[in-house]
């Protein structure tokens, strides 16, 4: 169920997002359960960073005590500030605004990216632990 994670060709999200580890691991989450709740729904090299970018930033306001404003996410993902906006009560909406993740589920998805990371240009630390998922070196941190 990850084949999507093969079209973010790029790591500007992880390095700029200044989020915690686990908004990575939630919004592919959320991603996927928009791919499996709506088979209609095509993830295509022109939509899957927009579906990151929402994801990462609806995770952030989902999971982060702290996070930064639309406006911020915007700019990491090279959005509209209008066009993130649309994008994030669209997402919502296909989501059904079902965010809560069972630790089972999330750690069969952490496990699985971990085990991916590596070849989409992460370093991943050798512990279990999820703030270790990616390396200072993988994140910006401001």
């Amino acid at each position: 169920s990850f084949f999507f994670l093969s079209k973010i060709n790029n790591n500007r999200i992880f390095q700029y997002a200044n989020c915690s580890n686990e908004c990575f691991v939630l919004a592919l989450i959320f991603v996927d359960r928009i791919i499996q709740r709506h088979p209609d729904f095509y993830v295509s090299n022109y939509n899957i960073h927009r579906l990151f970018i929402t994801g990462v930033m609806v995770a952030a306001k989902f999971f982060d005590d702290v996070y930064f404003n639309n406006a911020f996410y915007a700019r990491v993902g090279g959005i509209s500030l209008n066009e993130l906006n649309e994008l994030e009560i669209e997402f919502l909406f296909l989501l059904n605004f079902t965010l809560h993740t069972d630790p089972e589920e999330y750690e069969i998805y952490r496990l699985e990216l971990v085990s991916k990371a590596e070849g989409f240009g992460c370093t991943i630390g050798e512990t279990n632990d999820t703030d270790s998922i990616f390396s200072n070196s993988a994140r910006k941190t401001y």
